[in-house]
């Protein structure tokens, strides 16, 4: 029994992993999708134009379009929600993790195998989850941030 729940737990683990590497890597190239669209949006939003005249000189006016500005502030309210979800994805992600290895633990202890397992491997998560939630709070600002340069705000 315990062999097979020694089983259900680690394939839970790998599952556990894929997943969470998986979130990480689309969060990133989701926020750089974010970035360049939003950024597009932002620079069209405000157009500078020229009125030239017969005798060479010129004049300047500038335009705002409405649809492009919609679009730029839509995308940086879906940017902002989507980079908090994945951040309680990979919260939820680390303490599902920690649960499972607990329990390993615990079935080691009870086998006197414990020995063999660093109980240090469990902070070695939480240290690894926190760069991930790190590198995507980075991936999100950068995303929000850099657009709202190119808007002029």
């Amino acid at each position: 029994m315990k062999d097979r729940l020694h089983g259900e737990i680690s394939a839970e683990l790998e599952q556990t992993t894929k997943t969470d590497k998986t979130t990480v890597v689309v969060a990133i190239i989701l926020n750089i999708v974010f970035l360049l669209a939003n950024i597009a949006f932002a620079a069209g939003a405000w157009s500078t134009n020229y009125d030239y005249r017969n005798d060479g000189s010129f004049t300047t006016f500038t335009e705002f379009n409405f649809s492009l500005f919609a679009a730029f502030s839509i995308l940086l309210g879906v940017t902002i929600v989507f980079d908090y979800l994945v951040y309680q994805a990979l919260s939820k992600g680390v303490e599902r993790r920690v649960k499972l290895t607990e329990g390993l633990v615990k079935m080691y202890q009870e086998e006197g195998l414990d020995k063999y397992y660093d109980p240090a491997i469990v902070q070695g998560y939480r240290s690894r989850y926190g760069l991930y939630k790190n590198i995507v709070l980075i991936m999100g600002v950068l995303a929000v941030a850099i657009p709202l340069v190119f808007l002029g705000v």
